[in-house]
């Protein structure tokens, strides 16, 4: 995508032995002095392209710039109050919707769109959403706030959910790296009625580990 009169370029990437299991490399890194931001006004995307010595492509991917931060009882969407008016995303009663079987998923998000709404909230008893939505909320500007769908529909369904929850810690940081790069993902749940003292101190306990352990890996500081 052109920057500042043509596109930004990385020839100097690192030589990497990639291993069975990688998911993710670091190739180098591009500084740009005055991106163009993403918002629902204005869902601006960026091109990243990997082109191979000779000069095949071998990879797309789309990205945005933006911050989104908690600041008291505001939220700030590249610094400036953001006032959500939200609905929220159930797409298990629709398998078209779901799987956006004749672009039904891209009809409704951007029906939310014409009529105002400017975030979603995907409820976790759709399980792990197809990346189609991510990308479909990055490109007609839809703020994401996720329920992870986790525990309480995943293979520890049934389990005391404390043990469920630690159980699938690894999962959760992996469904967070693997959806995080994406713009109109602004803020993150553990999951869909998560109430306080559900089992004890032990169900805090766990969401303070998640907490923390989301803290670590989120480079954005999501709300």
């Amino acid at each position: 995508t052109p920057v500042a009169g043509g596109p930004a370029q990385i020839t100097d990437l690192a030589k990497v032995t990639v291993t069975s299991g990688s998911q993710r490399l670091q190739l180098g890194s591009v500084t740009l002095t005055t991106p163009v931001t993403w918002s629902p006004e204005n869902p601006h995307l960026y091109l990243l392209r990997l082109v191979d010595a000779g000069g095949r492509t071998v990879a797309l991917q789309r990205f945005g710039f933006r911050t989104f931060t908690a600041d008291g009882e505001w939220l700030r969407l590249n610094g400036v109050k953001f006032k959500p008016r939200g609905h929220t995303f159930d797409s298990w009663i629709r398998r078209d919707i779901h799987l956006n079987e004749n672009q039904e998923m891209e009809k409704l998000l951007r029906y939310y769109k014409s009529i105002g709404i400017n975030m979603v909230r995907p409820h976790s008893m759709n399980g792990v959403l197809p990346e189609t939505f991510f990308h479909l909320c990055d490109e007609i500007g839809l703020v994401v706030y996720l329920d992870w769908p986790g525990a309480e529909y995943g293979e520890t369904y049934g389990q005391n959910a404390s043990e469920a929850l630690r159980s699938m810690m690894p999962a959760h940081a992996a469904c967070f790296l693997d959806l995080s790069s994406h713009a109109s993902l602004c803020m993150w749940s553990f999951g869909n009625e998560h109430y306080e003292g559900h089992e004890g101190n032990a169900y805090n306990q766990i969401h303070d580990e998640m907490y923390a352990q989301l803290k670590a890996l989120d480079r954005q500081n999501r709300p």
